[in-house]
């Protein structure tokens, strides 16, 4: 008797073990899955966080720093390097803070023989005049 009773309690214990693991089974894919959700959901966010940042942001960056300005300003004038090093080796000894006030006001781009002798030399003189017609020079 004592042998049946322990072989209805282990059958008891069995079919009650095997229904807790597949209710936890069970439970564990349902967690899996919130998991899931809560990753892809995650991206999403994160994806419209970068698009809304280079849509708003990205572009009021270039006109804002004044370095990234200069740059676009002399690509859109189709400057090369050595043009672009003008510019800033004139700012420089102009004593201009901004190589872009460059771009504005022609008035800066008269060289002044006694302050300027950097500027004098023949090849960087016509260097200049060539780029100061190419900027402030429109075509009819």
């Amino acid at each position: 008797m004592q042998a049946q009773f322990l072989q209805t309690v282990t059958l008891l214990a069995q079919s009650r073990f095997r229904a807790t693991s597949q209710s936890l089974r069970m439970q564990q894919d349902g967690i899996q899955a919130a998991y899931m959700m809560l990753g892809i959901t995650i991206m999403v966010v994160a994806i419209i966080v970068v698009a809304v940042y280079f849509i708003y942001y990205h572009d009021r960056e270039a006109t804002c720093e004044p370095r990234k300005l200069f740059r676009e300003l002399c690509r859109a004038n189709h400057l090369s390097w050595r043009q672009r090093r003008l510019l800033r080796d004139m700012a420089k000894i102009k004593r201009i803070a901004d190589p872009l006030r460059l771009f504005l006001n022609a008035d800066l781009w008269m060289i002044d023989t006694a302050k300027d002798t950097r500027l004098c030399k023949p090849r960087v003189r016509s260097r200049l005049q060539a780029m100061h017609k190419m900027l402030f020079t429109t075509e009819k």
